[in-house]
């Protein structure tokens, strides 16, 4: 063999073997625990416990779902999208421990696309802060609501 392609040889198997030897080390212990937490799964498990599923009977079509946001916990209120409330009154609203509580439209605003909801429980709820009103554009962001019925998502 010519020296270049020794030492194209030799770059090559340094570069083959060293993530495999790197790897084989971090699964050397399998029952070694390897932590999966970032901020992001920090900031879903700080704020699921506030976020709720709104359900919208329909009569004779699938149920509407959508997702709000516990925003006064001592007084049971909810804000949503108006369209998720579809028009109605009385809905349902299944808190993050997958209890169903009735729940009544108090207020809407047709031209924001909000809508008031009051639940009344016993529970303890969680309430969630709103963000800054001067977000950025590129700022990150996290979505967590109940996109056709696959809860807390």
């Amino acid at each position: 063999m010519r020296p270049v392609q020794r030492y194209c040889a030799a770059i090559l198997a340094c570069a083959l073997l060293v993530p495999f030897a790197d790897a084989t080390d971090k699964f050397a212990n399998p029952f070694q625990k390897v932590s999966r937490t970032n901020p992001r799964v920090e900031a879903v498990k700080k704020t699921i416990p506030g976020v709720v599923a709104v359900r919208v009977p329909r009569q004779g079509e699938k149920d509407m779902v959508g997702a709000g946001v516990i925003f006064d916990k001592k007084s049971g209120l909810i804000v949503t999208n108006r369209h998720v409330t579809g028009g109605k009154k009385q809905l349902k609203v299944r808190l993050h421990d997958g209890s169903d509580l009735d729940g009544e439209v108090v207020s809407t605003d047709p031209d924001l696309d909000l809508a008031i909801i009051r639940i009344n429980t016993d529970k303890t709820l969680t309430e969630l802060r709103f963000g800054p009103a001067d977000m950025m554009v590129g700022e990150d962001v996290l979505a967590i609501g109940s996109p056709y019925g696959y809860y807390a998502t």
